[in-house]
């Protein structure tokens, strides 16, 4: 039998020990909540990795683990959607002030503003600072003021929501309000929608309308589908309601944001008959994330094989422009790569969330495109060496025919070659009178002769601009073409190595 909560706070809309020391109020305690916040989820955490199975979390890696998961204040301080597997209901009133400290709920709070009266705004600032002090009948006296001057502001129902929900235990109320927030944040911002929708399907799980609650969580994953804390929801309702394949397909995306999420779902007794099945999910992603961290491994290695190679290969070559390797780019490639085999050799679902983080902070990918940068630039180096007496010789050719050209000449040396061609269409009708005498063949022949002098002009500008010399035939100068070649092979090969 279902029981229902409609008059009082339900199991799990209670703080947790975890959080016990984590206080509603006054704003000047912000950050003494942060510190009880850290801590709890500390607490938590160690409280999770000491039960889990082997599989999830090997034995060797939970010190890293919990620093790994042990969350700070710039995560706590993004609200619910920081928290992420260490969120709780029990701390939501608390969280919803941290939210406000966010730049983009100011940003929001910016636009919506530009709408607002110095009144409208005066009260808003009151009913604010009423309610982080908890003195929340004075709150809602100024918020309803604000509701019925701007009601398009939907934070202001927000927060009225949490007084009704957690401090006045009006279900009915916060459902409303809730409501009404949802409404409004759909032009605004699609996390805030979901956030509020999140809110009415607590409400809903509380009066016993599961079903209800598991289409109002759908809604909300589809407003922001990265809301891991709806995700989870969902992967609970769908549960509650024997729809085991949707609950898994649900915690399985709540999991690739926090794999803590499976833990959670095992310490939950509302998932105690789907423990095989979530037992599988977790091998199942870590046989994944395995098969991904052994590809990145041998992506890596062979890179800086080939890397370490080719530079071998032009310091034998030409022992007057030695390369020697970045002594940093060697140690983070290395000391990356150490931790990705622990890793593997561990084979726990923790320690490949630990790949990730050292494929993070190692940035692979930005290292070994600076390792390759550097050889190919010696590489070209050696071949601007190699080619610059031709290059200065071609240079040479191109202006003496460059002269013949009109593109690249005065208006004084174009009328030189103008005459030029006139005096050579001149002589050629000179020639045809003599051949054959009269007016006629002298005129063809002066046409023929300019003709044939802008042929040579176009045949000069033509092959005297793009000829090149063809290097292939000199002694050294293949090999060099031949590392430039095996570079940029080599450069298609690296990839961003992101597991």
């Amino acid at each position: 039998m279902t029981t229902i909560y409609n008059k009082e706070i339900s199991p799990w809309e209670k703080k947790s020990a975890y959080f016990k020391n984590v206080r509603f109020g006054y704003m000047e305690n912000t950050n003494h909540n942060i510190e009880n916040i850290m801590e709890g989820i500390r607490i938590q955490n160690e409280s999770l990795f000491k039960v889990a199975d082997p599989v999830f979390v090997h034995p060797e890696t939970k010190p890293d683990a919990l620093l790994l998961f042990g969350l700070n204040e710039d995560d706590i301080a993004q609200g619910v959607s920081g928290l992420k597997a260490s969120f709780e209901w029990g701390i939501s009133d608390v969280l919803w002030l941290l939210e406000q400290q966010k730049p983009i709920y100011r940003e929001l709070m910016a636009t919506l503003s530009k709408s607002e009266n110095l009144s409208t705004a005066q009260f808003k600032i009151n009913a604010q600072n009423a309610y982080s002090k908890g003195w929340f009948e004075e709150a809602l006296k100024d918020y309803h003021k604000v509701e019925k001057r701007e009601e398009a502001d939907f934070t202001v129902y927000t927060s009225m929501g949490m007084i009704y929900l957690f401090h006045l235990v009006n279900k009915e109320k916060a459902l409303e309000y809730f409501g009404k927030a949802s409404e409004w944040a759909r032009t605004r911002s699609l996390f805030y929608t979901s956030y509020a929708l999140l809110f009415q399907v607590l409400i809903k799980k509380d009066l016993g309308a599961n079903e209800e609650a598991e289409t109002i969580a759908k809604a909300a994953v589809a407003k922001a589908p990265d809301f891991s804390t709806a995700l989870y929801e969902l992967a609970l309702l769908s549960a509650m309601l024997d729809k085991t394949e949707e609950a898994m397909q649900s915690l399985g995306k709540a999991a690739a944001h926090d794999v803590r999420y499976y833990l959670k779902a095992l310490s939950d007794p509302v998932f105690g008959k789907h423990k095989a099945k979530i037992n599988s999910l977790i091998a199942e992603s870590k046989r994944r994330k395995k098969e991904l961290s052994e590809k990145i491994s041998r992506q890596i290695t062979e890179v800086m094989n080939d890397i370490n190679s080719l530079t071998r290969q032009f310091n034998d070559k030409y022992r007057a422009n030695q390369i020697a390797m970045d002594k940093e780019i060697v140690k983070g490639i290395g000391n990356g790569l150490e931790e990705i085999q622990k890793a593997i050799t561990r084979d726990s679902l923790m320690d490949y969330a630990l790949v990730e983080k050292t494929i993070r902070e190692t940035q692979f990918s930005r290292l070994a495109h600076q390792a390759h940068k550097k050889i190919f630039h010696n590489v070209m180096a050696k071949r601007k060496e190699f080619t610059r007496p031709f290059e200065q010789k071609i240079e040479q050719v191109r202006k003496r025919c460059n002269l013949l050209s009109s593109e690249n000449t005065s208006g004084s040396g174009q009328l030189v070659l103008t005459l030029f061609y006139f005096g050579l269409g001149a002589v050629g009708g000179g020639a045809a009178v003599m051949v054959r005498p009269g007016m006629s063949s002298g005129i063809l022949g002066a046409i023929l002769g300019f003709v044939f002098a802008l042929v040579i002009q176009f045949l000069i500008k033509r092959y005297g601009e793009t000829y090149e010399i063809d290097y292939s035939g000199y002694d050294g100068y293949s090999e060099i073409e031949s590392f430039i070649i095996h570079l940029k092979k080599l450069e298609k090969k690296l990839p961003a190595f992101n597991i």
